[in-house]
This record gives C-alpha cells, sequence and structure tokens, in this order.
C-alpha cells in the first residue's frame, strides 16, 4: 500500500477537500480491508455486466469490478456508492491498485445525465447541477461528486483512470468534474486531460451509439477507431429492438422516451474490451497528473492540518462516511491522529 503520508499530501495539492483525506486516512487505519495482500491491475466500477473486468481477467491481468447489481444480502449496501459502506469500500478498493500500475474505469449511472432526462433533471451545459427538487437529481449530483473524488484519489495514488459516457450526456459539465479536471491539469499539464469520442457501433454494439471518455493517459485516444462505419446506422434503423420511441406530445412538441430495449445498450461490447486490454499497458504507462513529492515529506498531522474546513463539498455528503470508517472495530488509528478527527462537522459547513 502506498505511503499514506505521500497519498494524502498530493491529496491535498491536488485540492482535495479535507474529508477525503480523512476517509483515506481511516481506510488506510483499517488493516482488515487489505487483509488479502492482492493488488489489482484493473477496477471497474459501475461494471454491469463486467465485460471489461472479463476481458482483462482473459488477458491474465488482476482485476476487481464494483456494481449496485452485485448487492447481496451478505454484503448490505457496499455495493452502492452512495452509501457510507459503498463509498469506503471503493476507496479501499483503489488503495489495493498495483504500486506497477493500475487502471481505475468509471461507468457511471447516465441517465440523470442524457438529454432524454432533461425534461425531469432540468440539467443544462450552463446549469448541470438541476433541479434538485428531484430526489434523483440528488442521488446523481452524489454519486458524481463522489467519482470525483475517487478520481482525485487515483491520481494522486499514480495510477489511470477513464471515465465514460454516452455522448449528449452533461456530466462533464458538472463543475466539481471540471475542478478536477482543472487541478490534475495543473500539476500534470494538457496531456493529463485527454478526451476522446467514439461509435461503439464500430465496436459491434447493435446501435450506432457515439460515446466520450476522459483520462489522465493520452494513450485513451486510441479508443478513436474511425468514422461510423457503412451500414450500421441503416442496419439499427431496420432493427427489431427499438431502443426510443418518439412521439408529439399535446402542445405539438417532438419527444422522445427508452423502450425496455435501451439498458441492453449500456453493455460493452465484447470487441470495446479487447481494445481496452490491448491498450492498457500503454494506459498504465503513459499517464500524467500526479504531484512530484517534496523533500522533506510534511507529516500526516501536517498535512491534514494544513487544509482548512472551507470547503466539505457537500455534495458528496463525505461526512457520513468518516462517521461510518470511525466505527469499525478493527480501526487502528494512531493516536497522534486522532485530533484531527472532530466530533462533529464545523458548524456552516452541514
Amino acid at each position: 500500500m502506498t505511503d499514506p503520508s505521500a497519498l494524502l499530501w498530493r491529496l491535498a495539492v491536488l485540492g482535495s477537500p479535507k474529508v477525503l483525506l480523512l476517509a483515506v486516512l481511516l481506510v488506510s487505519s483499517t488493516p482488515r480491508l487489505f487483509c488479502d495482500g492482492k493488488e489489482l491491475t484493473v477496477i471497474e466500477l459501475f461494471a454491469g455486466s463486467a465485460t471489461l473486468t472479463r476481458m482483462m481477467q482473459k488477458a491474465g491481468h488482476v482485476a476487481a469490478r464494483l456494481d449496485l447489481k452485485y448487492a447481496t444480502e451478505q454484503c448490505g449496501s457496499s455495493m452502492d456508492i452512495n452509501s457510507p459502506s459503498g463509498m469506503a469500500l471503493a476507496i479501499a478498493v483503489i488503495m489495493r491498485g498495483s504500486s506497477s500500475g493500475c487502471l481505475v474505469h468509471f461507468g457511471i449511472c447516465c441517465s440523470s445525465w442524457t438529454s432524454m432526462n432533461v425534461g425531469t433533471s432540468g440539467r443544462s451545459t450552463c446549469s448541470s447541477y438541476g433541479n434538485t427538487s428531484h430526489p434523483s437529481v440528488r442521488s446523481a449530483n452524489k454519486m458524481c461528486a463522489r467519482v470525483c473524488l475517487l478520481i482525485l484519489l487515483v491520481v494522486a495514488l499514480g495510477a489511470t483512470y477513464t471515465l465514460e459516457q454516452p455522448a449528449g450526456s452533461l456530466l462533464e459539465y458538472f463543475p466539481l468534474f471540471r475542478h478536477v479536471l482543472q487541478r490534475v491539469q495543473q500539476w500534470g499539464g494538457d496531456i493529463s486531460v485527454n478526451r476522446v469520442r467514439w461509435w461503439m457501433g464500430n465496436y459491434g454494439c447493435s446501435t450506432p451509439k457515439p460515446h466520450y471518455l476522459y483520462s489522465n493517459s493520452p494513450a485513451a485516444l486510441g479508443i478513436w477507431n474511425g468514422k461510423l462505419q457503412p451500414g450500421i446506422r441503416g442496419s439499427s434503423r431496420k432493427a427489431r429492438s427499438k431502443t426510443t420511441k418518439r412521439y408529439t406530445d399535446v402542445k405539438g412538441k417532438a419527444c422522445w422516451t427508452g423502450t425496455r430495449h435501451l439498458k441492453a445498450t449500456e453493455q460493452y461490447p465484447e470487441q470495446f474490451g479487447r481494445r481496452m486490454v490491448e491498450l492498457l499497458k500503454d494506459l498504465l504507462e503513459e499517464r500524467a497528473g500526479c504531484p512530484a513529492l517534496p523533500t522533506p515529506l510534511p507529516s500526516i498531522v501536517e498535512t491534514c492540518s494544513s487544509v482548512a474546513w472551507t470547503d466539505v463539498w457537500v455534495e458528496a455528503d463525505m461526512w457520513e462516511v468518516l462517521v461510518y470508517l470511525r466505527g469499525s472495530r478493527s480501526l487502528s488509528l494512531e493516536s497522534q491522529h486522532r485530533g484531527l478527527f472532530p466530533d462533529s462537522l464545523p458548524e456552516g459547513l452541514a
């Protein structure tokens, strides 16, 4: 496991809120979370059918997958990133990434961010927070905020992240995501912020389905595989399984809604998984954004104390994660670190 002093310092200079530093400190002080000692090369969050994980494992890589659909009665809510246990597990799994290189892929749920949902979400490029009076919008904002924190963790660990969304998703305009891109770019330069678009239809998807992906590795640009191949668009129109239903409402406005076949398109084609396997070596080697360590390296107490409680990323609701981790029976927090944790969130920041 990475030296906590180095990891926390890097998180601090990347602009991480204090709640993330303290959560990482608590996770690193809970030995039970690292008991099997296995280092991971690939981690797939929001894995769904886990096509990427399967392809990586077939190629001989040690890979792990997390998704709400894997939840069982025994594991409770630990597969739900919006729960305290789910966020704690995500942090712990990412911290088990191999020191020689690790790819963390985020295929975050897109339903609240797509153009199809704007009537409910109220999102736009200029107001991507959306209509927060809707529980679904608040939940999606919380999920995205937590993913942004995890991206900072990935970069601070010297690993590689990829975040994928369907074209038209407004997630890339979410202010906290833009903040993360800017902070990573400050340390890694332009090479640390890469955006690529491609047609999933070119990888064998039954519909053309354009996507975009962000990464701190320029090797991700290799996902692009050319213009939409002839025949794919036409064949999708003739397909029996329509993914959208178009209609005109009572006001004469053209509208559309997703059908039961739309969700099936969330599954990555195996050709896409194989392409990610081909790119893995370069993705791990060509990464940027991780700050170089100073000499001497500040202590954990010095680093955590230097970060003020001015911004706790309220959208991420990380205080509940701290409370959850503090209650762990296997927590082994050193005495000099206990004073870093207040009994309650500082007044005015709740």
